[in-house]
Parts: C-alpha cells; sequence; structure tokens
C-alpha cells in the first residue's frame, strides 16, 4: 500500500507516536522539498498501515485480517494506522500496549458485523494492559442484540492481575450500539483487577435512542481515577426532550450486563470506583443524564445537561457538582423532573451552577439524611428545591448528617447532636409544632443547664473540634 509520508503524518500525534523524535533545523536552513511518495514502514519503523494486511474496507468482513494487523503492532511495538474508510470487522482484541490511529472518529470508522454474536467490536486482551492508546476512530453499530461498542473488561486469564492502567483514549465517536457505547468493567473480588488512571478527550458517546437498555457510558466494579476532558454523552439521533434510558451510569460491579436505573439492579460485589472527574462534558436527551450509585469522589466540572427528563443522580456515595450550566434539563419531565437528587446517604457539594429554562427542582433529597449543598448557584426564576431541610425526630441523642437546616419534631430534651460537618459548619434546628429543648451534659455548651424555643423558633449552633463540640449562635423565640 502506497502512501505519501506528508498525509500519514498529518494524522499523527504525540501521543500515538511515543518515542518519534522530530528533526530541528535552524531558522536559517531551507526545508527540503516534499519527499516522494514511500511506504509506510520507512516511518523510521514507529507504524504499519493496516491495508498492509490486506484490509480493503466496506462491508464485507474483515475481522481476521484486523486482528493480525492489531497483533503485529503489537509484536513489533508499532502503531497501527487505519487510513480514512469504513471498515467491518468486531471481536477485535487489544492488546498491552496496542495504539490505533485513525484520520478522524468520523472518516476512520469500523462497522460492527450485521448478525454478529460478538460481544463488542473492541475488547481488553487477558491479565493486566497497561499503555493503551486509540485516536481519531469512530465505531459503529449494526444492530446486534446485546452488542457493545468497547467493552473494556478486566479478566485474569493466567495472570496474577487484570485490567487496564496508564492508557488513553482521544476524538473517538462509538454510536448506535444496542448496549453500552463504552463499557470499563473492573473486577469486584480484590483490588488486583482494576481499570484505572485512564484520560478521555473529546470523546462522543452517543447510544441508540429510544432505547432504554442502550447505554452511552457505563462504568462498574472497581474502576477509578479518570478524566474526561471535553465531548458528548447523548442519544444518537434522539428528538429534542429525551429518549428513554440512561446516558451514564456508575456502579458497583455488575452480575450481568445492565443498563437500568432502579433499586432491583444485580451486583456481584459493593467493590465500586472513585475518582472520575468530567470537565466540561455535555449530556443530552435521555431519561436521566447520569445515574452515580454509591460511587465516591465523582465530580462534574463545567458540564452542560440539556434536554433531559432529569439531570443527575447520587444514590449513596459523594460527589460535586460546579458550575454546571443546566439548561432545559428536565424539558421531558417539567413538572416532577429534577437537576440534582441525593438519595440514600448521598452528599452532593457544588458551587456557581446555572439554571435556565426549564430545570424542574434545582436540588432534591429524599429523607434518608441525603444531603445537596449548592453556594453561588443561581437560577433564572425563584430557586425551587425539595427536601434539603430535614425533618429530625426529638430524642436525647440525635443525627443530622450533613444537614444544615433541621426540624426537630416532639417535645423529648436533646443533649447530643452527631453529625459529618467539619468544624466552623453553622447548622440551624427549627422548632416544630412543640417547643424544643437543649440540654446540658452531652456535647451541646450552654450557659445554664437547658435553652428552648417556642413552636416555630430557631436555634444557630456552630461545631467546633473541641468539647463542647456545639456552640450556641442565635437564638429566636425563646421561652
Amino acid at each position: 500500500m502506497q502512501i505519501s509520508r506528508r498525509a500519514l503524518a498529518g494524522g499523527l500525534t504525540a501521543g500515538a507516536l511515543i518515542g518519534l523524535s522530530a528533526c530541528t533545523r535552524g531558522d536559517a536552513d531551507p526545508l527540503p522539498p516534499p519527499a516522494p511518495p514511500t511506504i509506510v514502514d520507512d516511518l523510521r519503523g514507529m507504524v504499519v498501515n493496516v491495508k498492509d494486511f490486506g484490509v480493503t474496507g466496506g462491508d464485507q468482513d474483515e475481522s481476521s485480517k484486523f486482528q493480525e494487523a492489531i497483533d503485529y503492532a503489537y509484536q513489533q511495538g508499532l502503531t497501527l494506522f487505519i487510513p480514512q474508510g469504513r471498515y467491518t470487522a468486531d471481536g477485535l482484541v487489544l492488546r498491552n500496549g496496542s495504539r490505533l490511529l485513525g484520520t478522524g472518529p468520523e472518516q476512520s470508522v469500523i462497522h460492527a458485523v450485521p448478525g454478529s454474536e460478538n460481544s463488542a467490536v473492541l475488547r481488553l486482551d487477558q491479565g493486566p494492559l497497561q499503555h493503551v492508546i486509540i485516536e481519531h476512530l469512530g465505531l459503529e453499530g449494526a444492530g446486534n442484540p446485546g452488542q457493545h461498542g468497547f467493552r473494556a473488561r478486566a479478566e485474569r486469564g493466567n495472570q496474577e492481575t487484570s485490567g487496564m492502567w496508564h492508557s488513553s483514549f482521544s476524538h473517538m465517536r462509538i454510536f448506535n450500539f444496542d448496549g453500552a457505547q463504552l463499557w470499563l468493567e473492573g473486577g469486584g473480588e480484590d483490588a488486583r483487577d482494576p481499570i484505572q488512571f485512564l484520560v478521555f478527550n473529546n470523546m462522543v458517546l452517543e447510544r441508540k435512542p429510544q432505547a432504554p437498555e442502550s447505554i452511552a457510558l457505563l462504568m462498574s466494579g472497581q474502576v477509578n481515577q479518570t478524566h474526561w476532558s471535553g465531548g458528548r454523552i447523548d442519544a444518537f439521533g434522539a428528538a429534542s426532550g429525551g429518549s428513554p434510558g440512561v446516558n451514564l451510569k456508575i456502579c458497583p460491579q455488575l452480575t450481568a450486563y445492565d443498563a437500568s436505573i432502579s433499586g432491583n439492579t444485580r451486583y456481584r460485589s459493593q467493590k465500586v470506583g472513585h475518582t472520575h472527574v468530567f470537565s466540561g462534558t455535555t449530556f443530552q436527551q435521555a431519561e436521566l443524564g447520569v445515574f452515580v450509585d454509591q460511587a465516591e469522589s465523582i465530580s462534574f466540572d463545567t458540564c452542560h445537561f440539556e434536554g433531559l427528563a432529569n439531570a443527575v443522580h447520587f444514590r449513596g456515595g459523594i460527589g460535586r457538582v460546579d458550575r454546571g450550566h443546566f439548561a432545559n434539563s428536565t424539558v421531558a419531565n417539567p413538572e416532577q423532573g429534577f437537576s440534582i437528587y441525593a438519595s440514600e446517604g448521598a452528599t452532593v457539594v457544588g458551587h456557581g451552577n446555572m439554571f435556565i429554562g426549564t430545570y424542574g427542582d434545582m436540588a432534591r433529597t429524599d429523607d434518608s439524611g441525603a444531603v445537596v449543598k449548592l453556594s453561588g448557584s443561581y437560577g433564572a426564576d425563584a430557586s425551587t428545591t425539595v427536601g434539603l431541610s430535614h425533618t429530625v425526630d426529638a430524642r436525647s441523642e440525635i443525627s443530622i448528617g450533613a444537614a444544615t437546616t433541621v426540624v426537630l419534631e416532639g417535645s423529648t430534651a436533646v443533649r447530643t447532636i452527631n453529625s459529618r460537618h467539619f468544624p466552623g459548619t453553622t447548622v440551624v434546628l427549627r422548632a416544630g409544632d412543640r417547643p424544643i429543648t437543649l440540654q446540658a451534659g452531652g456535647n451541646i455548651g450552654l450557659v445554664g443547664d437547658e435553652l428552648s424555643v417556642n413552636p416555630g423558633g430557631t436555634i444557630t449552633l456552630m461545631r467546633f473540634d473541641v468539647g463542647p463540640e456545639w456552640a450556641v449562635v442565635s437564638t429566636y423565640g425563646a421561652v
């Protein structure tokens, strides 16, 4: 296969050609004339062309030839170049250190084989893989039931560890698969089977529209420390107003593929990933844009949420939503939709979010002690929140979690307040339909033996990390 050096080099990036050094010239040195056409192998043994293995493109199944090219590039430490074209292949196995380079996510496209029973177009080899790089490549579904685009599954084989580490993926489009467009599937039995230390840049993941069993991005089990920059997580071709299903799901290890957002999800273990950052990513066209189930340290920074029925749901775990743009984030569910929802003890904090158009409840919690704390956030209309002020039965010892506004019901005197607050946090207690009383002897500092306020009255306290733990700042409606 003949290809010009200049035409090939125009598609290469530093990430794809690791170790290739460019020659520098002095300012006075004129550039030589363009090199005549030459074979790919002339590029210092760093690149091999998939067409050198008989791959021609088109509708015929070329999976075996593609795999031969992947394996040869792996064995020789080369980058596999995939020229512009539409190719038909699936069941392709990435090896340790595999590097695939196309000319663009809509120019170099691998289309799944129609009628194939392979689980995915791309999957991982057994054992641990490191330094896998894929750039400027598209993957397209062919309507095969349950098939995924890229399934990165940690699978040991004869190795003591498995998974994928220290790898990067850039300028890819994966779309129209019945299953997951991208499934990062870490192990859950112990810590030796992780998917971790991954970077994703300008990824476009478009699940099948009107198909709740299709998902754009699924991260299950031990998937840790990923960073997403830009890109779009969407429903391919869906009309404005959302499409059934969820675009992003982060959850514990699954017994089998499951794109649902109900409480009936089957988990093999409760091991779950952590530390994922989405920066400048867009979420569009779904019943639910994001579902985080029990995962920790999940951050959305300067992301965009639009054309959804509901935007972000954290069930358990801890997360951040900062500088988000919720523009018609509940357009498909204007009366009951939510932009941010925390349930089953989840804690979500954020700053600088903007809500415009139809955004439903800006923040909502259930009655489990879950908390949403948004500072410096604004809506085009009046703020609407539900469940952020928690109602607690008055007892000698109460637990308020991370709530900052608490309604106390009942007349039992409170002596001890347990919480998840750091020192310096203020908490406001309000009496319900009966007076409430704080009593000395626990971890509340009082001048006298007790302090009471009438129904509707408030007591503001601040937490310290030296005793007594809680100090009264002010009262309203004291008895």
